[in-house]
């Protein structure tokens, strides 16, 4: 079996609203089990963003019990007095807003463009002659439903380019390329 991670770190990530308890021994050991035999790094991500229920002892709780486990990691905190300084989430909660923000304004640039893409189109004014080969108003509608541009060389009788174009700028009352 091959087990070359297409990673190089795992984390374990308990969260200090509570006492640790087996499930979260358990999810560490196969953590640190992986990680040996892969070669990845573990991180010690402590979960902390429920503010109103982490508690000190909770996290401490969590250091005494890695050590007394015997259970390693290569980043994070080393200790209580790291993590409150270092590495609890209060220090990157404006990176947190910030990006959540940055995911609210492309929510909304992708809403509005989904939005653009199946806005509803008027036809004003049906008395026209319609591009694109169109000789009646469901066949405009077809080719505007059916996202072709109706781009074509206007007919010599309906416009007449010899009566208005001449290469020459100084004829007076003609247009030029």
């Amino acid at each position: 079996m091959n087990l070359q991670p297409g990673f190089r770190r795992t984390r374990i990530a308990p969260t200090p609203s509570g006492f640790l308890h087996l499930g979260n021994v358990l999810s560490f050991a196969i953590t640190a089990a992986l990680a040996r035999r892969t070669g990845a790094k573990i991180l010690l991500r402590i979960d902390d963003l429920d503010r109103e229920r982490v508690e000190g002892r909770f996290v401490e709780d969590i250091f005494e019990t890695l050590h007394f486990l015997e259970m390693p990691w290569d980043e994070g905190p080393g200790d209580f007095h790291e993590y409150e300084t270092r590495f609890s989430k209060v220090h990157r909660m404006d990176v947190y807003r910030a990006a959540l923000e940055e995911l609210r304004q492309r929510r909304a640039e992708i809403e509005s463009l989904r939005n653009e893409r199946t806005e509803p189109i008027a036809v004003i004014g049906m008395a026209c002659r319609f591009p694109g080969g169109c000789d009646t108003p469901e066949q405009f509608w077809q080719l505007l439903d059916q996202g072709r541009h109706g781009i074509t060389e206007v007919p010599p009788a309906r416009w007449n380019v010899d009566e208005y174009y001449d290469a020459d700028p100084a004829v007076p009352g003609k247009g030029v390329k």
